[in-house]
Parts: C-alpha cells; sequence; structure tokens
C-alpha cells in the first residue's frame, strides 16, 4: 500500500514539547505484502445501528439562523435529506455546552430546586428552529 501524498499528521500535546508538530507518515505505514481483507457475516449478528447523525448545537445553530433561506434549505437537505446523509439521529445540548455561544443555565436562580424559572426562551431563536427545520424535512423515523 502507498502511502497518501495527500495526507499530513500532526501530533499536539500539553505534556511536552510537542505543541503542534508534523508527524512523518511512512513508519505509520508498512507493506508486508500480506492482503487484507474484512468478511462481514450477515447471520451472526452482534449489535443493532439504531441510526446515524450529528449534534444540534447553540454555534450551529446561530449560525443556520443568519444564513439565506437557499442556503438553509441545501444545509437541511445535505444533512437530512434523502439526496444527502439522511440522518435519522440527532442530539442537543441542555444548559450550554463546549458549542454554545456563551456559558449559560435554563435556571440561573440560586436555590430554585422545583425550577419555578425554568426557561428554554434562550433556545427559541435559533436552536430550536435549526431542530424543526430538519424534522420537517426527515422521512425516517428522526429521533432526538
Amino acid at each position: 500500500m502507498k502511502p497518501p501524498t495527500n495526507l499530513s499528521i500532526y501530533l499536539s500535546s500539553m505534556n511536552n514539547d510537542n505543541r503542534l508538530t508534523k508527524v512523518n507518515i511512512k513508519p505509520l505505514i508498512k507493506n508486508k505484502g500480506t492482503k487484507k481483507f474484512i468478511k462481514i457475516h450477515k447471520e451472526n449478528l452482534k449489535q443493532t445501528v439504531l441510526g446515524f447523525g450529528g449534534s444540534f448545537t447553540e454555534s450551529s445553530a446561530s449560525i443556520y439562523h443568519d444564513l439565506s433561506q437557499t442556503k438553509k434549505d441545501e444545509i437541511i437537505e445535505a444533512y437530512f435529506g434523502e439526496t444527502g446523509n439522511n440522518y435519522s439521529i440527532g442530539r442537543t445540548h441542555i444548559n450550554s455546552c463546549d458549542f454554545s455561544l456563551e456559558n449559560y443555565a435554563h435556571c440561573e436562580t440560586p436555590g430554585d430546586i422545583d425550577l419555578k424559572n425554568f426557561s428554554i426562551s434562550r433556545n427559541k431563536k435559533n436552536l430550536i428552529p435549526f431542530i424543526k427545520d430538519a424534522l420537517r424535512l426527515t422521512k425516517n423515523n428522526f429521533r432526538i
């Protein structure tokens, strides 16, 4: 097997001097002249695939929100449409996550264990419309 010509591998670590060091690919790929193959045993199932999908995050939803309707349609079709990836599963976050625009919680009131001040109003601008657009297009029992 020939090493790919358009591939670069970089190593980064906070525990040594490799902050962003390009790694030589050749030692990673060795051709021993053996033929390797994968055999699929359809009759011996070990697990069930529930589907394929991705994440709905506040950051992706805010970018999606600012797109033209034509671009929104292209994005939704590319991920969730029959001519695209045809995703059947999506996940989203409750409160902020690494892909939020800032740190927040749906209930910011200290001591409110009954969640009387719980609100998803922040999600109504970008995140919920993004999810609803995906749900409108999917025809494959899409799950969140």
